[in-house]
């Protein structure tokens, strides 16, 4: 399972790679990630997304912009982070992905559903 840090200068993540790049900013974290979200990537976000859950950060941004692709288990491991924010501090926020990626939040009927915002830093529902 192929999980690198994210920088500026490397090029796109290749088939198959997610790129994770968690950095915290005051008191929003912020994860970045980048490439395939799927089953064998998906572990990585999770143990990352739990590991930010214990700290002080009064927002958790997963920015999805730069994923290329996302399966059922990338949405279902999303789905319960938003779950599990709702149900404690509801500090998790997710930046809308790629029109395609998007769609499969759609298929899922999950959209309104979960913590969406446009841009880093943008409103809930925007």
């Amino acid at each position: 399972m192929p999980i690198h840090g994210l920088c500026a200068d490397l090029p796109p993540p290749g088939p198959g790679v997610l790129q994770i790049h968690s950095v915290r900013d005051g008191g929003t974290h912020r994860i970045r990630l980048a490439g395939e979200l799927d089953l064998t990537t998906a572990d990585g976000v999770e143990q990352e997304l739990r590991r930010v859950e214990l700290t002080d950060a009064h927002v958790i941004l997963v920015d999805l912009r730069e994923l290329t692709f996302i399966d059922s288990m990338g949405v279902r491991m999303l789905f319960h982070a938003g779950m599990r924010s709702s149900q404690g501090t509801d500090r998790l926020v997710l930046t809308r992905g790629s029109t395609a990626v998007q769609r499969i939040f759609d298929i899922c009927d999950l959209t309104t559903r979960m913590p969406f915002v446009d841009e880093p830093g943008g409103t809930l529902g925007a």
